[in-house]
């Protein structure tokens, strides 16, 4: 049963990650600008003659439809093209960036869960209690404040005024470090470097924070509400009938049914914090996949841009899947189509 759910999940991605690569091919060919001229006008004295001929080497003389008929076949066999700027596969320059992008993805949301989960948790027990108000007034700013606004003063307090907090980069200049997965955190503790550990966890807070703070508001929004709705229940009433403590009522009772819907949002904020990356690891120059588009857009670089927002796409799809999964272990009676 679980498997042909799988399979039928599955071929249902097809005609969106299709649709995902039309648009996207769309916008970016739309877009004013040639990325030959633009990466060869930086060099000077190149004739029309060599112009003509990179655009032949990547492609660009080809009609539009022939160009995405073959982007969609390469990319089906694991062929993201070759990059504009630098000459290299597409998909060995996002190999290079996902590391920095997932670790910045899910210390986000692992800082915006500590938040989320327990404040949701005390404000639905406590409803109309001050801290409920503060909670309710808390989730309002941090909907509504722009990230990249949030992560400008975050920096001009924690960086400019306090010197608490680094900006850039992922550890500090001159840090004995090896890398071995590209991904900072987990080489530090594998490699025993305490002081790699501390540099790495030191400049990933406040882009964390910075992208994090919407994912924590709704968290807590939806936490809240949905704990309200479980403690009406007659198990809760019984539970309290049992002589059962509050804490034990909330955490053994209340709390598995009251994250239903919460694994529902969390899982729709991945994608939206992996799109929101791109602002945020610009204002914090965070050398991530976000970043790399960014760049990619203002080169014109075709293939990465395409190669990213697919990336995007197909993870996005992904972790919508595994959150219908989690929906059936949480609540059995949920049935999977």
């Amino acid at each position: 049963m679980l498997l042909r759910v799988l399979v039928v999940r599955i071929l249902h991605l097809i005609p969106v990650l299709l649709g995902v690569s039309l648009i996207v091919f769309s916008f970016i060919h739309l877009t004013p600008g040639d990325p030959i001229e633009m990466m060869m006008g930086e060099a000077g004295g190149v004739t029309e003659e060599e112009i003509d001929a990179l655009r032949h080497q990547f492609g660009l003389d080809r009609p539009l439809p022939f160009q995405y008929v073959r982007f969609v076949v390469n990319a089906a066999r694991g062929d993201l093209g070759i990059s504009i700027t630098d000459q290299r596969p597409v998909a060995e320059v996002i190999r290079e960036r996902i590391p920095a992008t997932v670790e910045l993805t899910f210390c986000s949301l692992l800082i915006a869960l500590i938040v989320a989960i327990p404040i949701g948790i005390i404000s639905a027990w406590r409803q109309h209690s001050a801290l409920d108000t503060g909670a309710t007034v808390g989730t309002l700013l941090g909907v509504s404040l722009p990230g990249f606004w949030l992560g400008i003063v975050l920096i001009m307090i924690f960086s400019m005024r306090l010197e608490w907090l680094p900006v850039t980069a992922r550890v500090d200049y001159g840090v004995g470090f090896s890398s071995i997965t590209g991904f900072y955190l987990i080489d530090s503790i594998v490699t025993g470097n305490s002081a790699a550990l501390a540099s790495a966890l030191r400049h990933l807070v406040l882009p964390s924070m910075a992208l994090g703070a919407a994912t924590a508001a709704i968290t807590t929004r939806i936490m809240r509400s949905s704990m309200l709705g479980v403690i009406r229940q007659d198990y809760i009433l019984f539970a309290r009938a049992k002589g059962l403590s509050e804490t034990a009522i909330a955490l053994r009772h209340a709390l598995k049914n009251a994250l239903i819907p919460v694994v529902s949002v969390v899982g729709l904020q991945i994608g939206v914090l992996l799109g929101g990356n791109m602002i945020i690891e610009t204002v914090f120059g965070w050398p991530g996949l976000g970043r790399l588009a960014v760049d990619a857009i203002y080169a014109r670089n075709y293939p990465v841009v395409q190669g990213v927002v697919l990336l995007y796409a197909v993870t996005y799809v992904f972790v919508n899947l595994v959150t219908d999964l989690l929906y059936a272990v949480l609540n059995p009676r949920i049935e999977l189509r």
